[in-house]
């Protein structure tokens, strides 16, 4: 809230952006408007929503926009001109598990319990502040790196008054150059100091991580110090933070491993991609195309009309921008859908028609090109929503910043 006076008059601003609410006026002129001003400013702060209310709408914006992100990814159309011999996969839980099929593969459910990802093996140096002089000597340091049981032998120079950063860059340069099946990457952040001061003061911090190309047990691969200098030891990168493993699983009560958290049955006919744990079992169904297609996307669309609604009711709380932007996405493609059978309605929503079912049933190519191809509407859909997802729902709370003038 801010308040100036001038020779004409009072100019009240009020002000809201994300959770920062404007206070009281604290001074007004003695003049017989006052009242007036009273009421104006207090009928103008009533129609801002309060923190409290705008917490709970962005809470409500997360869980929706989360349901209908798994939707549309659960969305499977499979590839071809007719759904004869084609393929669909269910699965119980798609946070854990998804799968594709190929054409003519069997008919049947799969039950599949995964008890670890994939994962690759990471040396990680000590967290060192970016702009401090290194600890190293200024000297050559030279180290053995092993590669599946190859041995090569890495130097770094180290000059007098280079950095920490500097060093950890060469570093991180020399060993990208050995292998291509080896990665060294320098990440660069920074962390509190004095953290009980005012303002939270930080410094820029940066460390070196060395790990394999691929997730999964090889190549195998350590570095050491065996030559001049002890540069391996001084950064702490002779120890392991991760030592890396294949995917464990059990398909059907037959247990395996991937490196690639990739799973194939029926012959190649199915492949299964592991996600996550599962904790319990999970359950993947291979069905023939048309039912479940109609089916999918018959929820999805449900899911996407509910949430248009709820995003117009709420648009004192949510920036109405976000209903424009998918309200634009589906007219620009108001004829394709009408071609699939698909409705495009006054209020921004989708209507299914009969025809749907059977441009599914005879041209499903364009059905799938249509809502899940590089411009397809449900690809589109699904960059907002993933973004409420992934970053959180607060950038889309609505501002305000509304003024009010008052004449003396």
């Amino acid at each position: 809230m801010s308040l100036s006076i001038s020779p004409v008059g009072v100019y009240i601003t009020v002000t809201r952006s994300g959770f920062s609410r404007g206070g009281a006026v604290t001074s007004r002129p003695a003049t017989r408007q006052s009242a007036f001003a009273d009421t104006d400013f207090q009928a103008l702060s009533r129609d801002i929503p309060t923190d409290r209310t705008v917490s709970l709408a962005l809470s409500q914006l997360s869980a929706k926009a989360t349901t209908l992100n798994q939707l549309l990814n659960a969305v499977d159309i499979p590839t071809g001109s007719s759904t004869g011999f084609l393929r669909t996969v269910q699965s119980s839980n798609s946070t854990k598990a998804v799968g594709q099929a190929l054409a003519q593969a069997t008919i049947r459910s799969y039950s599949l319990e995964t008890d670890r990802l994939s994962s690759a093996k990471t040396l990680q140096s000590d967290v060192l502040d970016s702009s401090d002089t290194t600890a190293l000597s200024a000297d050559t340091h030279s180290f053995t790196m092993t590669v599946d049981d190859i041995d090569y032998t890495v130097s770094v120079e180290v000059e007098s008054g280079d950095t920490n950063k500097e060093v950890l860059d060469q570093l991180a340069r020399a060993i990208g150059s050995v292998s291509s099946d080896i990665d060294a990457v320098v990440s660069e952040s920074e962390r509190p100091v004095y953290s009980t001061l005012p303002g939270n003061l930080t410094e820029k911090v940066a460390y070196l991580s060395v790990g394999t190309s691929m997730s999964g047990s090889s190549p195998e691969f350590s570095l050491a110090d065996t030559g001049s200098g002890t540069i391996i030891e001084t950064l702490q990168l002779d120890r392991s933070v991760s030592r890396g493993g294949s995917a464990r699983y059990a398909l059907e009560g037959f247990s395996g491993t991937t490196d690639t958290d990739t799973v194939s049955a029926d012959n190649g006919k199915l492949s299964i991609q592991l996600l996550d744990t599962t904790g319990e079992r999970v359950t993947l169904r291979v069905e023939a195309a048309l039912g479940p297609v109609v089916q999918s996307v018959t929820n999805t669309v449900s899911a996407y009309n509910n949430f248009i609604s709820w995003l117009g009711n709420n648009s004192d709380t949510i920036d109405p921008e976000l209903q424009a932007g998918l309200t634009r996405e589906l007219n620009a493609r108001a004829l394709d859908l009408q071609q699939i059978g698909l409705d495009v309605t006054s209020g921004g929503k989708i209507r299914i028609t009969d025809q749907f079912a059977s441009a599914v049933n005879t041209d499903i190519s364009t059905v799938r090109e249509t809502l899940l191809g590089n411009d397809g509407l449900f690809t589109e859909i699904a960059k907002p929503v993933q973004d409420i997802v992934t970053s959180g729902a607060k950038p889309y709370a609505r501002t305000y910043s509304s003024s009010l003038s008052i004449y003396a």
